[in-house]
C-alpha cells in the first residue's frame, strides 16, 4: 500500500471539497440565485393580487385557482432566498429548503381536496339537470 493508505476515491474526495471554498464562481452562483429568487417571488406575488382581484370581479374560480398557484410560486421563490442564506450561517439545517418543499407540497394537496369536494356537489347537479328529468 504504501504510504498512502487512502482509496483514491477519497483522495479525490479531499482535493475537491478544499477546492470548494476558494472557487470565486460559487459568489456569482449566490448573488444570481438571489436575484432570480427575489425577482421570481415578487413578480408571482404581484401576479397573485391581480388574479385574486380578477377572480373575484369575475366570479372565476379558476382564476382564483391560477392566483393561489402564484401565490406558491411566489412562496417557493423566497423560500429558496431564506434557505440559501440559512444555510450559509447554519450549515446543520441542510434539510430546510426540502422541508419547506413538502409543506407547500401539502398546502397545494389540501387545496387540491378542497377544490375536488366543492366540485362534486356542482357536478351532481350537473349531470341532474342533463337527464331532463
Amino acid at each position: 500500500m504504501g504510504q498512502n493508505a487512502n482509496p483514491p476515491t477519497l483522495n479525490l474526495d479531499q482535493k475537491v471539497t478544499e477546492g470548494v471554498p476558494h472557487d470565486n464562481r460559487l459568489r456569482v452562483t449566490d448573488d444570481f440565485l438571489f436575484s432570480v429568487s427575489i425577482v421570481s417571488g415578487l413578480v408571482c406575488i404581484i401576479l397573485a393580487v391581480i388574479k385574486f382581484m380578477l377572480g373575484k370581479v369575475l366570479t372565476s374560480r379558476a382564476l382564483i385557482t391560477d392566483g393561489f398557484n402564484s401565490l406558491v410560486g411566489g412562496i417557493m421563490g423566497f423560500s429558496i432566498l431564506i434557505s440559501a442564506e440559512v444555510f450559509k450561517h447554519e450549515p446543520k439545517v441542510w434539510y430546510l429548503d426540502g422541508t419547506i418543499g413538502v409543506l407547500i407540497g401539502l398546502i397545494i394537496l389540501a387545496y387540491g381536496v378542497k377544490l375536488l369536494l366543492d366540485m362534486v356537489p356542482r357536478i351532481r347537479q350537473t349531470r341532474n339537470y342533463e337527464r331532463f328529468e
